[in-house]
């Protein structure tokens, strides 16, 4: 990754598609290289911005250059949502697998599986906060946490 500020845009050429147009960029960097990239916006680039761009190897075997990005990860982890979508999806599998039968009503397995997830969501909570209220008792006995987790198991 190469970061080096624009000192002369050489052209700007059109093409123009079916679903877009797209812009090719012809510039000159500081460090005296030229180097064209692609945009959908015509003002993407202007004299003396400061570009952070990659070579890479394009599919027909020639270098070409892209503009980099800083992270291409999504920050979006949101681990309650995951869970929540994991029963979400549990629920609905236990309902279709174990109930649902041709003879049986959709609608009757749709309001079992919601059911299903309805407990699967409060049990999830009730152990959420057994967990931040028994942390004192976590300290003082290991022994009877344990024998109070296995208590606790659904099966």
């Amino acid at each position: 990754m190469k970061t080096w500020k624009i000192i002369e845009i050489q052209s700007v050429n059109e093409f123009t598609n079916d679903y877009w147009t797209t812009y090719y960029f012809k510039m000159k960097m500081d460090n005296w290289e030229v180097i064209s990239i692609w945009k959908k916006k015509k003002d993407a680039f202007k004299l003396g911005d400061t570009l952070t761009y990659e070579e890479y190897t394009n599919s027909k075997g020639k270098q070409a250059w892209r503009e980099a990005k800083e992270n291409n990860f999504k920050k979006s982890y949101n681990p309650e949502a995951n869970n929540r979508w994991a029963m979400v999806w549990l629920a609905y599998k236990i309902a279709f697998d174990k109930a649902y039968n041709w003879e049986d009503d959709f609608n009757a397995t749709i309001q079992l599986a919601n059911r299903i997830f309805e407990e699967a969501m409060s049990t999830y909570s009730n152990t959420e906060n057994k967990e931040t209220d028994n942390t004192d008792q976590k300290k003082e006995s290991p022994t009877q946490n344990k024998q109070a987790e296995l208590e606790d198991l659904p099966f």
